[in-house]
């Protein structure tokens, strides 16, 4: 007898490595091109039955039933990129496959570009990595003295090029260009500092750069009336986590009201989810999305969703690189 769990796959671009300027970004482990995900997709099928977002929150919740074979699989894709409509979304279609898209507000509705992704494409655009950490050590030498910042550049390297993950198969550079940009100064600071690099080793035409990057409203709009699920990833994504409560409430409501205004009648019809960005929430944040109207929310906690978990707290594999911890759960699951 199959279980009532659900194993949430979470996806992020969709895009062959020849298909842009920046092969580099694309050759990473945590992407996967078109080939590789119709492939995805064969493995998927055979293995598990496809459900939507409400489909899976009926199944852990006991109204609805587990399916007779397999287990149910949820597919989901974060941030609101332009791959997920034009490339992804076709796909699902011929083969008559339901997902969740989580899509941030201000990239949609404005040409901002996210700052995890502009510190992504800094890396793929740089000669080296070594040269980003160079024009970093730059930037703080320039707000030394304003910032009173004390420590070395030796020091704050070795603080920030340690990984917060066991399994990080990331290099030291690349886990410090990421970690210090995500979180090292006050936000306006950061944010100077990103878009100084991203403008350097990346482009200046970020009208462009957002156009190739990410949905449009017109996109979010008919995906949603092709029966797509549609979910909230943050106003600006970023992660909420310790923020001010005000700052996670705004944030929640703007996130709820966006999807609101996409698909109306989508968002009155029944549960609609968020997923944290970066996986990052707490106590608040889970009370600013409750309030604000979603009655789901997704981690990047690596194992299946159960009934056991809280609708706020559900856990997602990583589809593009958990291949082996999927088998493994899978063998769990078939040995109980």
């Amino acid at each position: 007898m199959v279980s009532p769990n659900v194993h949430v796959l979470m996806y992020h671009d969709v895009r062959d490595a020849t298909d842009t300027a920046w092969p580099k970004r694309y050759a990473l482990r945590s992407f996967v091109s078109a080939t590789a995900f119709h492939q995805h997709l064969d493995r998927i099928t055979r293995l598990f039955t496809p459900v939507s977002l409400r489909q899976a929150l009926a199944i852990l919740d006991g109204a609805e039933p587990a399916p007779r074979q397999r287990p149910a699989v949820l597919i989901t894709f974060d941030d609101g990129l332009a791959d997920h409509a034009r490339v992804v979304a076709p796909m699902l279609r011929d083969r008559h496959l339901p997902a969740c898209f989580f899509i941030p507000v201000t990239t949609t509705q404005t040409q901002d570009i996210m700052h995890t992704h502009k510190i992504q494409f800094i890396l793929a655009a740089a000669e080296s990595e070594a040269a980003v950490v160079a024009a970093i050590f730059h930037e703080i030498d320039q707000l030394r003295s304003q910032l009173h910042i004390r420590r070395s550049n030796a020091e704050i390297y070795e603080y920030y090029s340690a990984s917060l993950h066991k399994d990080n198969w990331w290099s030291k550079d690349m886990i410090f260009v990421t970690r210090f940009l995500r979180s090292s100064l006050p936000d306006h600071h950061l944010g100077a500092i990103i878009d100084h690099l991203f403008d350097h080793f990346v482009t200046r035409d970020h009208a462009d750069f957002h156009q190739q990057l990410y949905l449009t409203p017109q996109e979010v709009k008919q995906m949603a009336a092709d029966g797509f699920d549609i979910g909230g990833h943050g106003y600006r994504s970023v992660n909420m986590a310790g923020r001010p409560i005000e700052d996670q409430y705004s944030d929640a409501l703007a996130s709820f009201e966006f999807l609101a205004t996409m698909a109306p009648d989508y968002t009155r019809a029944g549960p609609v989810a968020m997923s944290y960005p970066n996986g990052g929430n707490d106590a608040v944040t889970r009370s600013a999305i409750a309030a604000a109207g979603f009655g789901a929310a997704f981690t990047i906690i690596k194992e299946p969703a159960t009934p056991r978990h809280e609708r706020l707290q559900l856990p997602r594999w990583d589809g593009a690189q958990d291949d082996a911890l999927i088998d493994a759960a899978l063998t769990v699951a078939e040995a109980a």
